[in-house]
């Protein structure tokens, strides 16, 4: 499974990446144009998002993915533990919103979680889309 995470912490990035690599394939981006490049050219399974980031905040990027790979499960991870910005994360359709500090084991379930169940839904999915083509298999 491939994971992508955003966050300009570089040093959160270390140590999620030393402590996801055993369970997941990683990229890491501490600027959220280079990670939505890369998320715009690339496979990833799920990505991993700080809502507060320089120059676009985390809602900004999700909305930037969601526009570029609808289906793919994002989970916001950060330090914010207001309210408003949780139900406001999962109001506008994220998959999960985890506060830091979180245990890793609970980090891995969760992201994998999401994984399968977007896997399971693009199965289930007879539908096709590919810029402005769609084919419904049915």
């Amino acid at each position: 499974m491939h994971l992508t995470i955003i966050d300009d912490n570089k040093d959160l990035l270390e140590v999620l990446s030393s402590s996801l690599s055993d369970s997941f394939v990683l990229e890491t981006f501490s600027e959220p144009d280079k990670g939505l490049d890369f998320i715009r050219a690339n496979h990833t399974d799920a990505i991993l998002l700080d809502l507060h980031i320089p120059g676009k905040d985390g809602f900004q990027v999700y909305e930037e993915v969601k526009r570029a790979k609808q289906n793919l499960p994002v989970l916001f991870l950060t330090g914010d533990s207001d309210m408003g910005s949780r139900v406001k994360g999962l109001e506008i359709g994220a998959d999960d919103f985890l506060i830091k500090p979180v245990q890793t084991e609970e980090l891995i379930a969760r992201v994998r979680n999401r994984i399968q169940l977007s896997k399971r839904n693009l199965q289930n999915n007879k539908v096709i889309k590919f810029k402005d083509l769609v084919i419904d298999l049915d």
